[in-house]
């Protein structure tokens, strides 16, 4: 699915007309994020365009592949079917929303700031995983976490050559951000059973590719 998805942007790519029409004569646009389709996450963006600057609303449903753990345990990660970084943990499902506001270069350059909140989760879910003491164990975990986050963004739109009154568009961006995170930690069966509670702060570095149409 991945090399599927690498061969199709790439595809794509070749064909971008970057001398095209001015991105802002868009007034409507609908993009989606294909790379995450790799983790099993869907989102959808929707900007309107005010002169040089565009005002959006994305909406995102992460999926969880908990039926891949059985065929994978002992070759998924360094902590068998849990991983502690949540987008390659298979056990977590999400949902995310975000605002963001561009403002357009005449170059078709922008610049983004980007306000979001994503919730993480899975309920009573059997794994294998390393406790705070690093010792090996199992058990049936429940876990939440509360996500918000900013990020600046720095990209460039294309346009695809089309005669119609459509057009295809790529937005490639990369940029820095900041992340708060609110954690709850269950275990409900195992060895030991506790509850545990994390706050913490985290930097961002993003790099992507939006694709969608326009009008």
């Amino acid at each position: 699915m991945s090399r599927f998805i690498l061969l199709f942007l790439s595809i794509i790519l070749v064909q971008i007309n970057s001398i095209g029409q001015d991105t802002t004569l868009i007034k409507y646009r609908i993009t989606t994020s294909p790379l995450q389709y790799i983790f099993n996450n869907y989102s959808l963006a929707f900007e309107k365009t005010y002169k040089r600057h565009t005002y959006g609303l994305e909406l995102g449903y992460r999926f969880n592949r908990s039926h891949k753990i059985n065929n994978e345990l002992h070759n998924y990660s360094y902590d068998l079917n849990y991983n502690l970084q949540n987008f390659f943990n298979y056990l977590y499902n999400a949902y995310s929303v975000s605002l963001n506001s561009k403002y357009y270069f005449k170059n078709n350059r922008f610049i983004e700031l980007n306000i979001f909140y994503r919730y993480w989760w899975f309920t009573n879910k059997y794994c294998e995983f390393y406790d705070e003491h690093y010792n090996f164990t199992k058990g049936v975990k429940t876990e939440k976490q509360n996500v918000y986050g900013i990020k600046f963004l720095y990209g460039k739109s294309f346009n695809i050559k089309s005669s119609g009154k459509i057009k295809p568009i790529i937005d490639l961006y990369c940029g820095i951000g900041l992340r708060y995170k609110n954690c709850e930690y269950k275990i409900v069966s195992s060895q030991i059973e506790n509850i545990d509670f994390e706050n913490i702060y985290l930097p961002s570095f993003h790099l992507g590719i939006k694709m969608g149409i326009g009008r």
